[in-house]
């Protein structure tokens, strides 16, 4: 049993930082929502949960610095769709 609550407590199998420029991605990413991951391989492309964002907001400049996780190594989204801009 103690086993099991390490495995859930410790659940998350990839996690990633980074950081967004704001007026490029076209919107505002909200920690915990989902966001789609593309290009970082079949390992991690896919739906991801946003657990942090600190937003940086100097004139003229608008950024954002994210952690995303997700509990799965495969996603079960093989393709994340381009955003509608």
């Amino acid at each position: 049993m103690r086993g099991m609550g390490e495995v859930v407590k410790n659940g998350d199998v990839v996690s990633g930082t980074g950081t967004l420029n704001v007026d490029r991605y076209g919107t505002i990413l909200r920690a915990r929502s989902l966001v789609g991951v593309r290009g970082a391989g079949i390992a991690f492309d896919g739906l991801h949960y946003v657990d942090s964002v600190t937003h940086t907001i100097r004139p003229g400049e608008y950024k954002q610095s994210f952690t995303l996780k997700r509990n799965a190594l495969i996603a079960n989204l093989p393709v994340v769709p381009a955003a509608p801009y």
